[in-house]
């Protein structure tokens, strides 16, 4: 009887391993279902390519972006020099205005004709106080986005 005991024990113990690998095997393959899902999911995603349009975006942009900021640096640059051609032309134009007025003045103390000596020169000098007084104003309202120029490359 007990020789028969133990046949009935190691029976029942190969029966409930029999069990556990059984629920073990449904316990992988309900997880195989969900890797096979999740793994679907990943394949839906194409990083690289998406990183590749990325970086050539990126590129396009940083490009033009630093033509932008050599453009600007020299456009500023020009600027700041045509601001200083300006200021010495109307310090020149002031000069010959006066210089003018008062050669005309002293001629006219002669009791000559001052401003017929003087004329074909007054047209030049207002001539330069227009194209002067012109410019100034083009620079005060045709540059509006200056400061945002200069951003650029500082």
């Amino acid at each position: 009887m007990e020789r028969l005991n133990k046949i009935f024990a190691e029976w029942a113990k190969q029966e409930k391993k029999k069990e556990f690998n059984l629920a073990s095997e449904k316990v992988e393959l309900a997880k195989l279902g969900d890797l096979k899902k999740a793994v679907k999911k990943l394949e839906k995603y194409n990083i690289a390519k998406e990183l590749s349009d990325l970086e050539n975006e990126y590129k396009s942009i940083d490009t033009t972006l630093n033509k932008l900021k050599s453009q600007a640096k020299s456009f500023v640059n020009k600027y700041g020099k045509f601001e200083t051609t300006l200021d010495k032309q109307w310090s020149d134009y002031q000069e010959a205005s006066k210089i003018s007025n008062q050669i005309e003045s002293d001629l006219k103390e002669l009791g000559l004709d001052g401003a017929s000596f003087t004329d074909q020169y007054n047209n030049i000098i207002a001539n330069a106080e227009e194209a002067g007084q012109k410019a100034f104003k083009a620079t005060q309202s045709g540059f509006k986005n200056y400061n945002d120029i200069v951003d650029l490359f500082e």
